[in-house]
């Protein structure tokens, strides 16, 4: 029992050893500005689901005090021709922040119908990008 003990206190004692306690400074741990940075993506009702897709993007994990230097950038691609239907970039300072979440709509027309669609949503700090969230749509069509 004694061996368990000291195998748990032993990690958490050099993690204080390690730490300069002397300084004026207050101990501060900083946050990569990109590490944390999710994005999710929701379908919102159209009224042409034919030709139309509207998404819901939400961001959340981004620095606040430093919003200026983030934007996302979007590619959304036909998959039946994998060609490029839009892309763009958009600053998270023209995102609107809804329940301290930046909430995004993008919406497309003139789509195909019966026809998979699929959206790359990331973001950057500076020179610095998050890894790649993908999701799938469709557009309806009559059978």
């Amino acid at each position: 029992m004694m061996k368990k003990t000291i195998i748990y206190i032993l990690p958490i004692l050099a993690l204080f050893i390690s730490c300069d306690l002397t300084d004026d400074e207050p101990l501060v741990l900083t946050t990569d500005p990109i590490t944390h940075v999710f994005h999710d993506a929701q379908e919102v009702e159209v009224e042409d689901s034919l030709s139309q897709l509207s998404i819901d993007v939400k961001i959340v994990g981004w620095k606040k005090d430093e919003r200026g230097y983030y934007n996302l950038h979007y590619r959304f691609v036909n998959l039946s021709s994998n060609e490029v239907d839009d892309k763009n970039t958009i600053s998270y300072k023209k995102i609107q922040i809804k329940d301290d979440v930046l909430t995004e709509n993008l919406f497309f027309e003139d789509l195909d119908s019966l026809t998979d669609y699929k959206i790359e949503l990331k973001s950057s700090y500076k020179d610095e990008f998050t890894s790649s969230n993908f999701y799938n749509l469709s557009t309806k069509g009559i059978n």
